[in-house]
């Protein structure tokens, strides 16, 4: 029973094997996956959680697997009881036999000899097929334990079934083992990502997953990780049975993230190389290997196979899927038929595809394709199995007989590659010098494993093939039509491109194919890593130049192979004339565009029993060629249908901006009227972009289409390299047709629109890198700025300049916004275009030398009645509404209105603190009236709390609300000032008090002023001046807000230097100018 044990890690085994002894205990200590867990959990205490579930999928595995062969192993155990009875205290032959080979030192180097052999044991015959559904049944294993654990809605109903286990491989239905693994590598740093920073694995909303994704983001991954993200979590909650209205992969603010951040990404990430195609020297050097006898074996044989997958275009997973015992040569050609790859398999619509390699297709006259097959048919090659290439020996003159997984292929390749000898051209035809590498120096690595597959349709494109015919090549087109003729006619197609590249490059006919190019970038390659690029690119020149036709070539005579006609099978269809190969191609080309095209927004199929007209939308999940009669349409009446699919009915709510799970009543309106196409720009596009394209003149209806997909600025730049890409654009992906004189406007105004983006964009580049130069807050643009404001004023009227903020207001609250790091400005600073008429310009030298003239901070005089501050919180709230009309990203933003606002402002000003009321002894009620200043200071600090709420991951609106509610705050803030100052204002005044209201001294002065020079007896002519000049004036000392003012600068002249504030001390004024001017500033 040694070799029943499960496949764990070394160190969980052993323990396990000395705890349980035998494999039929271990069996018996578990019967399901959360026994397991526990197990595993007391026997290792530290543990990783990942560890545990990897360790669970094993024993979960192999409990089912080794159910027989356990079964049979208690049934010998039985059997034994029953006719048996071994003696007590005495060991019986058997195990006297086992006790001596175990202490004997022949038998235990015999056991690692066994040992040793048994890690290179033979794979099964079906050792993919087994491989590939070990990784699904693991992985599922993994995803079932995430649904679990989150508690999802499957996860009950499943454990009601009668074997758990099976319903959940089964749930998964056939998904390959790659996508399963791809989503629970892509879930598990989300996974720990939540235990570290919110204390649980599963996602509670939307916010969850925009913070671990914005993180993400921030240090700089990869442009597919949100659209991996996304397609992870609607795994997971379509399984689960997740509700639609609460599913994170269904909400609107989760797509529009995901959609911004895959541009934002993709923009910055580098372009998508494509594999570099192969020289025609290395083709000609694979030839010669395989006909080459004194190399090793499974070098001529892996010679083979690339050159099969270079003709056949082939990915390394595709040849990995060809079957060996349904391959065919004959006369005609080579055919290789794929099992189960990406695309075919018992599982998929296509449940196979054939490769062809044409018979007589060779450039040095070699019959490559024969001897290669001949090789692959014979020992030890010829085993029954379901994949094609297996590992080799260490000497690579032999094989094993295991599976070698497509990315160990790959790796296989650059190593042969890596020892082709470069070919010569000799009287006779082509030779290998040894010596002499094609590839030396790890150049092998500048090809992948794609490279095969990019050689011949690269060739056949630069010869004139059409796309329609090239897809026939790389099987694109395979799977449309599943008829004989279609087979046939791909064939014929695929025999066409491969005699067509093959007597081109032997004698130049046809249309020139140069692979300057290729050996260029091989040279540049190899300039980089060290190696001599003339030396390379001598190697690698075979394609001669002055042969009569004038096309480079290899210079010899086509066909360089010849079959004789009699071997010919006179019934295996031929190419046929070239008139009915080219008609067949364009009529399955025709078929597949008709299948493919736009045929309408909107379908309605027809029932055939009770005759229901259904409405779809184009892209519901119901197909319109699996239903019996449909009807397709870009304009729906209302007698046009009966019902909307429930899918497409959802869809139609999330367009219109309206919440699918809370809407109710009639059907719905499938076209938006111009109120809801509004309130749709309005939710999906920024407002820079709502005002450049209501600038340009852009229809509403354009607007909406613009917004579904391209709702950003960026975005919508992104569109297009040029103007010819634009008008393409409108064409394909806004149906705009230039077939007539309002459409062709539309057009130039979308044109028009794009360039003032891309002018708009440019500009805020550059005022981003002066402001970050100079160190003040960036300055909006007008466009920018009108767009917010406008936006604003869609919803709220139209303000006026005592209510719209001013631009430098905007441009601080737009920096803090874009560094997510509000602040509560102080009531004077918040300005609004009234107030900011006057600004003032100072320079200053910074650390460099360099003179900076910046403007000033603008500020204005606090409010000083209710009436004042209800004005000033106006121009707070539409500054933060433009903020959020303006930045559709930030969560914190989202769903602000004004409500929070209005709401702060009447608790404010309200009976809860300045119009408080306390009861007198008659019963009644009386205002309070707390002092002004004590209000503002408590105002002021709930504003701050509320931006510190934000920085935690609260909504600004969620902020507001959630301040005015908080008691503590109340209590240190308010109630106790207002306490405070009311005892004090009962006590007397202390004897060191040195000023009265009106700025004279009062009482005993202090020593310091009594004491001088002169004999003036403690009285300064300064001090009678300033007597006289602040005579009749209610004088105070700090600002409404609590902050100090210069007396000095009030009474005379200040340095500068004194830290307190520079405003008039009359109480209720505070204006810019002296106290001792403030009567003639009245006065005029």
């Amino acid at each position: 029973m040694e070799e029943w044990w499960p496949n764990l890690d070394e160190g969980i085994l052993s323990h396990l094997q000395r705890v349980f002894v035998t494999p039929l205990r271990l069996d018996a200590a578990f019967d399901y996956d959360e026994e397991i867990a526990i197990l595993l959990e007391s026997e290792f205490p530290d543990i990783l959680p990942e560890d545990v579930l990897d360790s669970v999928a094993v024993l979960s595995q192999w409990k089912e697997e080794m159910a027989r062969p356990l079964k049979r192993a208690r049934a010998e155990v039985v059997r034994g009881a029953l006719f048996r009875l071994p003696l007590h205290g005495q060991l019986t032959v058997q195990e006297e036999f086992s006790r001596l080979t175990r202490t004997s030192a022949i038998c235990i180097l015999e056991m690692h000899v066994k040992q040793k052999q048994k890690r290179y044991r033979e794979d099964p015959a079906d050792a993919r097929t087994k491989r590939y559904e070990s990784e699904c049944r693991k992985y599922s294993n993994l995803l079932a334990q995430i649904i679990i654990q989150a508690g999802l809605p499957i996860a009950e109903l499943v454990r009601t079934l009668e074997d758990p286990r099976s319903g959940w491989l089964h749930l998964f239905a056939a998904r390959r083992g790659n996508t399963l693994k791809n989503r629970y590598k892509v879930w598990k740093p989300f996974e720990q990502w939540l235990e570290w920073n919110r204390g649980y694995l599963y996602p509670k909303g939307v916010r969850d997953a925009i913070d671990y994704l914005q993180h993400r983001v921030d240090d700089g991954c990869g442009k597919t990780v949100p659209q991996s993200l996304h397609a992870a979590i609607s795994l997971i909650e379509q399984l689960g049975r997740v509700p639609s209205d609460v599913r994170i992969s269904e909400d609107p603010l989760w797509i529009g993230h995901i959609k911004s951040w895959a541009a934002e990404l993709a923009e910055d990430a580098a372009p998508r190389k494509p594999a570099e195609m192969y020289t025609v020297a290395m083709l000609i050097s694979l030839e010669l290997t395989i006909v080459d006898e004194a190399e090793q074996l499974y070098t001529r044989a892996l010679s083979w196979i690339v050159l099969c997958m270079v003709w056949g275009a082939m990915r390394c997973d595709d040849m990995q899927s060809a079957l060996p015992h349904r391959s065919i040569l004959s006369n005609f050609g080579l055919r290789l038929v794929l099992g189960r790859s990406k695309t075919t398999g018992p599982d998929k619509p296509q449940k196979e595809v054939s490769v062809h390699v044409l018979r007589t297709t060779s450039l040095t006259g070699e019959d490559w394709l024969k001897v290669g097959f001949d090789i692959w048919s014979a020992d030890p090659f010829n085993y029954k199995r379901d994949y094609m290439v297996m590992e080799p020996n260490k000497g690579w003159d032999g094989v094993k007989r295991k599976f070698l997984a497509p990315a160990g292929l790959s790796s296989a390749v650059s190593k042969l590659l890596g020892g082709l000898a470069v070919p010569r051209r000799t009287a006779l035809g082509w030779e290998l010098m040894p010596a002499q590498h094609l590839l030396p120096d790890g150049l092998e690595s500048f090809f992948s494993g794609h490279s095969p597959r990019n050689f011949v349709t690269s060739v056949a494109a630069a010869l004139g093939f059409s796309k329609d015919e090239r897809a026939y090549l790389g099987r694109w087109s395979m799977g449309m039509v599943s008829s004989e003729e279609y087979v046939r006619t791909s064939r014929q197609v695929i025999f066409k491109i491969q005699k067509t590249v093959n007597k081109s490059l032997v004698d130049g006919s046809g249309d020139p194919f140069y692979e300057d190019e290729t050996i260029g970038k091989l040279c540049e390659f190899a300039s980089a890593s060290g190696a001599k690029p003339n030396r390379i690119k001598k190697r690698h020149s075979v394609l001669v130049y002055g042969v009569p036709g004038g096309s480079p070539c290899l210079g010899g005579v086509y066909p360089t192979l010849q079959v004789l006609p009699e071997d010919w099978d006179e019934n295996d269809d031929g190419d046929g004339t070239e008139m009915d190969l080219a008609e067949k191609v364009a009529s399955h080309a025709a078929k597949e565009a008709l299948a493919s095209q736009h045929l309408g927004k909107y379908f309605i199929t027809i029932s055939r029993r009770t005759a229901l007209r259904r409405l779809h939308m184009a892209g519901c999940f119901v197909k319109p060629d699996r239903c019996c009669e449909v009807s397709f349409m870009d304009e729906v009446q209302q007698d046009s249908f009966d019902a909307i699919c429930q899918a497409c009915k959802k869809r139609m709510l999330a367009e219109c901006g309206k919440d699918p799970s809370t809407a109710l009543g009639p059907p719905v309106t499938v076209a938006m009227d111009p109120a809801a196409q509004r309130e749709f720009v309005k939710d999906h596009m920024d407002s820079d972009l709502q005002f450049i394209l209501g600038d340009s003149g852009v229809s509403l209806l354009n607007q909406v289409a613009i917004a579904r997909h391209y709702g950003t600025l960026r975005k919508f730049n992104a569109l297009g390299d040029d103007r010819a890409a634009i008008r393409t654009a409108c064409l394909q992906d806004f149906a705009i047709s230039p077939d007539s004189p309002e459409s062709r406007s539309q057009i130039a105004s979308i044109v028009s629109s794009w360039e003032t983006a891309k002018e708009y964009l440019a500009k805020e580049l550059e005022l981003r890198a002066e402001a970050k130069v100079l160190g003040q807050p960036r300055i909006l643009q007008i466009h920018e700025r009108q767009a917010m404001l406008r936006a604003v004023e869609a919803l709220h009227g139209s303000l006026g300049d005592s209510e719209c903020p001013a631009a430098d207001y905007l441009s601080l609250k737009a920096e803090e916004t874009e560094a997510n790091e509000p602040t509560a400005s102080p009531l004077d600073e918040i300005i609004s275009k009234l107030a900011s008429a006057s600004s003032s310009i100072q320079s200053t030298v910074d650390g460099t030398g360099h003179i900076r003239v910046t403007r000033t901070k603008t500020k204005s005089k606090m409010p000083s009645t209710t009436e004042e501050y209800r004005k000033v919180m106006k121009v707070e709230m539409f500054s933060w509404l433009a903020m959020a009309s303006r930045y559709k990203s930030k969560h914190w933003l989202h769903g602000l209105t004004a409500d929070p606002f209005l709401k702060f402002v009447e608790y404010v000003l309200g009976d809860r603190v300045y119009g408080i009321q306390i009861p007198t002894s008659e019963g009644a009620q009386q205002k309070l009236r707390p002092d002004w200043a004590i209000v503002l200071a408590y105002e002021q600090k709930l504003r701050k709390e509320a931006m510190r709420r934000v920085m935690e991951g609260h909504t600004l609106a969620d902020a507001l609300n959630s301040v005015i509610k908080d008691a503590d705050l109340k209590e240190a803030y308010f109630t106790t000032p207002v306490a405070l100052k009311a005892s004090l204002s009962d006590a007397q005044p202390n004897k060191w008090q040195r000023f009265n209201s009106k700025g004279s001294f009062s009482g005993k002065s202090s020593p310091s002023f009594a004491k001088g020079k002169g004999k003036g007896k403690g009285k300064s002519k300064s001090s009678n001046q300033a007597d006289s000049r602040l005579k009749g004036l209610n004088l105070a000392w700090r600002t409404p807000d609590n902050r100090e003012l210069c007396f000095a600068w009030n009474s005379g002249d200040c340095p500068g230097t004194c830290g307190r504030v520079h405003q008039c001390r009359v109480k209720g004024c505070y204006a810019d100018h002296k106290a001792i001017e403030h009567k003639q500033k009245k006065d005029s």
